[in-house]
């Protein structure tokens, strides 16, 4: 059974270690920035864990000026950017927010775009999930059932 853990990394794994717990379920880039990539022993594909959308993403506000702009030009990544904005289509167009389980990830494959979308119940009983590959902009906007 899934339960919630609390504590630092270093307390989590220590918890692991003890045999309170059988596993672990955190975020790779935490243990990587505390060097502990050592104790990572599989990543969860797109197709069994769907991420939230738009998590990882890093949004860049400057001054719309030519020297601001220029200065965080090399940041910005087309790729990137198509796949947050599909993603929040999709959260949008469920008119979902911060509180509501919902999930989505685009991936840029090629000239295609490919997004997994999940929604569930608040108490996670029912899940609707789907996945969709095609053209970037139309992808962004498809409707989507369950």
């Amino acid at each position: 059974s899934l339960m919630p853990i609390r504590g630092n990394v270093d307390t989590r794994i220590r918890k692991l270690d003890d045999g309170e717990v059988d596993a672990l379920i955190m975020a790779a880039a935490g243990l990587k920035r505390i060097g502990r990539e050592d104790r990572i022993a599989e990543y969860l594909p797109d197709e069994i864990c769907v991420s939230a959308v738009a998590q990882g993403a890093l949004g860049i506000e400057a001054r719309n000026d030519g020297w601001a702009r220029e200065l965080v030009a090399y940041l910005h990544d087309a790729d990137t950017n198509v796949e947050v904005s599909a993603e929040r289509s999709f959260l949008k167009r469920l008119g979902g927010d911060c509180l509501v389980p919902i999930g989505a990830r685009a991936r840029s494959e090629g000239e295609r775009l490919k997004m997994i979308g999940l929604v569930a119940s608040a108490d996670g009983e029912a899940l609707c999930r789907g996945e969709i590959t095609g053209a970037p902009r139309r992808t962004a906007v498809k409707r989507w059932r369950g």
